[in-house]
């Protein structure tokens, strides 16, 4: 596993052929770190790796989305490249946006969800301070924890029926 978590110096990282996992928070609240490239050997990325990456502004590589702004590993998506974003619409072939995937993403103030999309996970979108509007699918079942807390700005939500799980904040 590779852990690089709070390294604020961090502006690129190289990783090698040898590894197959990136695990949870491995590169969480790296704040200079502004591309990543996933080499074709890792097999899963971890909820939560790139939480906190403000001056991420792309992904290349293995799980890549082809807007370079967001990593998909088997229809979650786990990270979102966030800086200079205001608006960014989820790859359609995305079903759960992962824990922490948009979190601390401030510029953003619109999100499109796709139909299809089932679960929004833990914190998935707390603390995106400027985040006003968003729709969700009808497809949408569970929405979790925190989702979207400290999201001051929204001041409207309509839940579809289609949703039976919705976590507390």
């Amino acid at each position: 596993r590779v852990a690089f978590h709070r390294q604020n110096r961090i502006v690129s990282i190289q990783l090698p052929a040898s590894i197959i996992q990136i695990g949870s928070q491995a590169f969480q609240l790296c704040t200079s770190l502004r591309s990543f490239h996933v080499p074709e050997n890792v097999v899963s990325i971890d909820e939560s790796c790139f939480a906190g990456c403000a001056k991420l502004m792309s992904f290349t590589g293995k799980f890549a989305t082809t807007d370079n702004r967001g990593l998909v590993v088997d229809h979650r998506l786990v990270a979102i490249a966030p800086a200079g974003i205001s608006s960014y619409a989820v790859a359609d072939n995305v079903e759960v946006i992962g824990d922490r995937g948009f979190w601390r993403c401030a510029e953003l103030n619109e999100v499109t969800l796709p139909e299809g999309l089932k679960e929004i996970h833990y914190a998935a979108f707390e603390d995106c301070s400027n985040l006003q509007g968003i729709v969700f699918p009808s497809s949408l079942t569970s929405i979790g924890q925190s989702a979207f807390g400290f999201c001051a700005k929204i001041t409207s939500v309509h839940i579809p029926e289609s949703v039976t799980s919705f976590s507390k904040s």
